[in-house]
């Protein structure tokens, strides 16, 4: 071999050992050995570094022409028994059938009825299949049983599984489709089963307004309480033609303003309906309405209004979001409840702001809020200042821009000199109540002047009691609970009262001599409160007020600790609890021997209203039988027009 040749051979073999093998010359019938055949040169096998494998052992395969050879040639082994071989990485798991799946076609999967009542579902569309253990599906399942469900309610007859026949004819809702089969997983008999979720949809294109009950257009008489839009009833139309009767409460209905007299009053009428998908679907209509003039002589009318933090939370909500702190209001955002309140906007909105903090209220500057009074009667705000340390001031004009005078309750103090004097003045964020007496018609309004503080203040509650028409003289008595006096009661000797001083019936005199006290026989359960802002601690039946007409009663409520639960409710004559009108923060109960009383959590205030129909002697009451404690009350205002 000349020295050229010998060059190129290197090359070569150079090549063919980078590729996982060896040059070899005349090892046709070689053994598996090294020794060259007679006449040959040296042959080495060559093997693959990776490792193959079956079943049971894994080695490395030769990748010379003697493919058949094997090198480390060895059973599998699981030291830590995971299934996995510890040397190759052979999974070691067989894939087997271990459920069953159900599928349908989008277009069998989600009907929408057009112009029938009801949809022919194609169980012939649906497809069962074994899913196997790695999740990947396996093969077609031809013998199963099929079940279905309308919520717990059953498709089928009872002891049959599901049929064409039964869902030949659904109406809209949301229907689970059950199937169940035997299948072989890995030599064992195994029953299971799945659903799949069929959509039935009907949509919802109007809502009329039963004319044919109230008229084409309704009327009542200006200042009575609205007695029109709640007995008003609607249609609901679907695209398949089916109908849905429904009521005001079914309903939200806006703008409908009773206060003054109008010929072309136009109230809006929203209804939201939830599809079997559970999509939102919308629908509104409008409701013409006349409302007239007072009339004079026959039966008085007292009209309550009460402001409602709950309604206004829902007119600034957009697309299902709640509004943030600090939003700007509006005068179209004060509907329903709150319609008897016009808003007044300063131009830029920034000081008047709805507040989730300050326990919800909303927070005003300036001649912000008005009223319409078209007989006598009261206006009653709880309010507080901004921050702890700040100062507010709130006041009531009247048409001539006078401030009109307030009873007040602990916590204010009135205004003497300035621009201001004729308001009031509270500090820091306990709230307190004013309540305003009104002796003639007109248009009044709530405003926050800061000309003084700088800034505005916040109102949690605003009600309204509004005394019109009647042939003979009304008188409105109104009433407020002094803590101020009860704590000059219970001083003895010029040493104010200490924190849990016992109350008894005697202390009850002066401006609060209109409660009557109920003592338990230990007194212990009753007492008056220096913490909590100010207030008395009652347990059980403990106060008693007489209406000689109607009106309404006010209470701000806390319970005992941060924690605690408290309750509180208004009995008639007979022991029955009376509705009341709930600020944020309070729970109605609805069931156990405290049903009809309002449930409040920790020591932040709240305001509850009840409505008095009719003459009587009436119980306030803080039950314990549930919560095994009584409750915190700060100021108890009453308005009683005979």
């Amino acid at each position: 071999m000349n020295k050229l040749t010998k060059i190129l051979s290197a090359i070569a073999l150079a090549s063919a050992v980078s590729a996982g093998m060896v040059l070899m010359a005349g090892c046709e019938g070689c053994s598996d050995t090294t020794t060259p055949p007679p006449g040959g040169e040296q042959h080495e096998h060559t093997y693959s570094p990776d490792w193959s494998c079956d079943e049971n052992n894994h080695w490395h395969a030769a990748t010379c022409e003697h493919s058949d050879l094997k090198s480390d040639e060895a059973a599998h082994v699981d030291a830590n028994n995971d299934g996995v071989c510890d040397v190759c990485d052979y999974d070691q798991m067989p894939i087997t059938p271990y459920a069953v799946g159900i599928e349908m076609t989008k277009t069998a999967k989600e009907y929408v009825l057009d112009g029938s009542t009801t949809a022919a579902v194609a169980l012939d569309d649906i497809k069962v299949n074994t899913v196997l253990s790695d999740g990947t599906d396996g093969e077609t399942v031809t013998e199963y049983a099929m079940y279905g469900y309308k919520g717990a309610e059953p498709l089928q007859a009872e002891g049959k599984t599901l049929t064409a026949a039964d869902v030949s004819a659904l109406g809209a809702g949301a229907y689970n489709i059950w199937v169940e089969a035997e299948i072989d997983s890995n030599g064992t008999n195994k029953k299971v089963e799945s659903f799949v979720i069929v959509y039935v949809v009907d949509e919802l294109i109007s809502i009329q307004f039963n004319a044919e009950a109230a008229g084409t257009v309704t009327t009542q008489e200006a200042g009575t309480t609205d007695l029109m839009s709640p007995t008003w009833t609607f249609t609901a139309t679907f695209k398949s033609g089916a109908t849905l009767p429904l009521t005001a409460d079914d309903v939200k209905i806006d703008n409908v303003k009773t206060t003054s007299a109008t010929d072309a009053g136009v109230a809006n009428i929203y209804y939201e309906y939830t599809n079997a998908k559970g999509e939102l679907e919308k629908q509104e209509t409008t409701v013409n309405y006349t409302v007239t003039a007072p009339q004079t002589g026959g039966e008085t009318q007292v009209n309550n209004y009460a402001f409602s933090y709950e309604e206004l939370t829902a007119a600034l909500t957009v697309n299902g979001v709640a509004p943030a702190d600090k939003t700007a209001l509006s005068a179209d955002k004060f509907t329903g409840s709150n319609a008897f309140l016009t808003f007044i906007a300063d131009g830029s909105g920034s000081s008047d702001q709805y507040r989730t903090s300050g326990g919800g209220c909303i927070e005003i500057k300036g001649d912000r809020l008005q009223v319409t009074f078209e007989g006598t009667g009261s206006i009653t705000l709880t309010v507080s200042s901004t921050g702890g340390s700040n100062n507010s001031r709130f006041g009531l004009k009247n048409a001539s821009g006078a401030y009109i005078p307030a009873s007040v309750s602990t916590g204010a103090t009135a205004v003497a000199d300035g621009e201001d004097a004729g308001t009031y003045e509270v500090t820091g964020t306990t709230y307190v109540t004013l309540t305003f007496e009104v002796s003639e018609a007109g248009v009044y309004t709530i405003c926050a002047p800061s000309g003084t503080t700088t800034r505005g203040g916040r109102i949690q509650t605003i009600t309204m009691v509004d005394t019109v028409g009647g042939s003979g003289t009304v008188v409105t008595d109104n009433y407020s609970f002094s803590y101020s006096e009860l704590t000059a009661a219970l001083t003895v000797e010029g040493v104010a009262p200490a924190d849990k001083t016992a109350l008894s019936a005697d202390k009850f005199t002066g401006s609060n001599a209109f409660l009557t006290f109920i003592a338990d026989g230990s007194g212990s359960s009753d007492q008056y409160r220096t913490s909590g802002g100010g207030c008395i601690e009652i347990k059980g039946d403990r106060l008693q007020v007489t209406f000689l007409g109607t009106g309404t009663i006010t209470l701000t409520v806390s319970s005992t600790g941060g924690s605690n639960n408290s309750r509180f409710g208004i009995k008639d004559a007979s022991g029955a609890y009376i509705p009341a009108s709930v600020s944020t923060g309070a729970t109605a109960v609805a069931d156990g021997e405290d049903a009809g009383t309002y449930e409040v959590t920790g020591t932040a205030y709240v305001t509850l209203t009840f409505e008095v129909s009719e003459a009587g002697v009436y119980t306030i009451c803080a039950p314990s039988g549930t919560t095994t404690r009584g409750g915190r009350i700060q100021t108890i205002t009453m308005v009683d027009t005979h």
